[in-house]
């Protein structure tokens, strides 16, 4: 997930409802009325690519479309070094500049005095309050809410923690509400350090996430993310809605990584939404030993035999020195340089 900006050139100032339905337009590829091409946005492209990074930036180099417009994707890390460099070079460029994450235009000098009035209603204020009603709510229930890098509650279970994240699309005539769920673990960052430092050819480690995964793949699929929101009754019942079901369909989930050998159980039975099994393995190196990574590696390619024989080559492969080929699929490959690296199986 992205922050984004978008930057165009328009001959006249916009509301925020103007501005946000060029906005979607752009983003599905449609001509959108009031969006002329003009060589500043060329100009700004090359003038933020000099001063920013492919680190802030996830598509780079910056290239404006059909010379009209340009939608960039920055990286949460980013956003406060990079949002004012933004709007800073798109004012001095003669661009508007649009935030969808917080329905705000930013309009450059020369059509400062020209903004209309915006009596539309703000659905970012009251997304806002109904996360932080939301936090309160779960409070009672071990969770910590905070704003950094988006709206988010969390807390412990066990060795990992799971975090709750807030996002809201912008829609047609409202808001879209949505909640996504990540597992971390920090012992696997120590387990990572210490395998690098043992061989730092090893591929695997340095990571923290055992799973990241939208609420709606969760089963059954809650109606709480069909609804438009449009109005403060909608976001009310959103509120209640959501607590609910952190609480007894994100909680189950949550509770499969108290230990490592509960993922063990579950995926001898079934997928876990969300989950990548090298990561899967990682947290049972990191939290288990190799004998209960070598049971979950075991119990994975029997249940999906679909990836045993290109496990079976990949290994091959890995072993004699060559190149496993780009057609392995991602899981198949992951292991088979888990059970090379680490000894598994």
């Amino acid at each position: 997930m992205s922050f984004d900006l978008a930057v165009w050139h328009s001959p006249r100032a916009l509301t925020r409802k103007a501005a946000e339905k060029i906005y979607l337009a752009l983003c599905d590829e449609e001509r959108a009325e009031g969006v002329t091409p003009s060589p500043s946005l060329a100009a700004f492209a090359k003038d933020l690519e000099a001063k920013s990074s492919d680190q802030v930036i996830e598509d780079w180099p910056p290239t404006p479309t059909d010379n009209a417009f340009l939608i960039l994707n920055l990286s949460w890390s980013s956003v406060k070094k990079a949002v004012p460099l933004v709007l800073k070079l798109a004012a001095k460029h003669g661009l508007i500049c649009y935030d969808p994450q917080n329905d705000e235009v930013h309009h450059p000098p020369k059509l400062q005095s020209s903004i209309p009035a915006d009596d539309q209603p703000r659905p970012r204020e009251s997304f806002f309050q109904c996360c932080q009603e939301i936090g309160r709510a779960l409070a009672k229930s071990g969770f910590t809410y905070g704003q950094d890098v988006g709206p988010h509650a969390d807390r412990r279970r066990g060795p990992v923690e799971e975090i709750v994240g807030f996002t809201w699309n912008p829609t047609e005539d409202g808001a879209e509400f949505r909640m996504t769920l990540s597992i971390h673990c920090k012992e696997m960052l120590r387990w990572g350090d210490e395998q690098k430092k043992r061989d730092a050819r090893l591929p695997l480690g340095r990571r923290a996430v055992v799973a990241s995964l939208d609420y709606r793949q969760l089963k059954p699929t809650h109606e709480l993310f069909g609804w438009d929101l449009k109005t403060a009754a909608d976001w009310n019942r959103v509120l209640q809605e959501a607590v609910a079901l952190i609480l007894t369909q994100g909680a189950r989930y949550s509770a499969v990584y108290e230990s490592p050998a509960r993922i063990v159980d579950r995926l001898r039975q079934e997928d876990v939404p969300g989950l990548r099994i090298a990561d899967a393995l990682e947290f049972s190196l990191a939290l288990g030993g190799r004998e209960l990574a070598t049971s979950l590696l075991e119990g994975f390619l029997a249940r999906r035999s679909d990836l045993r024989p290109f496990f079976d080559e990949a290994v091959r492969i890995i072993r004699g020195g060559g190149v496993v080929p780009g057609s392995c699929p991602r899981d198949a490959l992951d292991m088979a340089l888990a059970a090379h690296w680490y000894g598994l199986g």
